[in-house]
């Protein structure tokens, strides 16, 4: 893999990382599930319609902004909606 390759690579993990942070500390969290939604839906579009390896990079970097507070996010609304227990037993972490 070339340099600028793992760029594109490095780039989404990185802004992935610090949308779990602000996800986390974010009111409303279906706001934030439906933004991260749209986010990472546009920029996956335009990852695809990239002229260039710089431009990629971009539009990865915003994909992983939104693509990273999606997980958080819905573990958010799953613990509103449903008791530890609930989810638990539902997981099979608990007898």
């Amino acid at each position: 893999m070339n340099p600028r390759g793992a760029d594109v690579v490095s780039g989404f993990e990185r802004d992935r990382a610090a949308a779990v942070g602000l996800a986390l500390r974010a009111d409303g969290t279906e706001a934030v599930y439906m933004s991260c939604v749209a986010l990472f839906t546009v920029s996956s579009f335009l990852c695809g319609l990239a002229p260039s390896l710089g431009v990629l990079v971009t539009f990865r970097i915003l994909q992983g902004v939104g693509g990273g507070g999606l997980q958080p996010s819905e573990q958010a609304i799953l613990n509103d909606t449903f008791s530890l227990r609930s989810v638990a037993w539902r997981l099979q972490c608990t007898d």
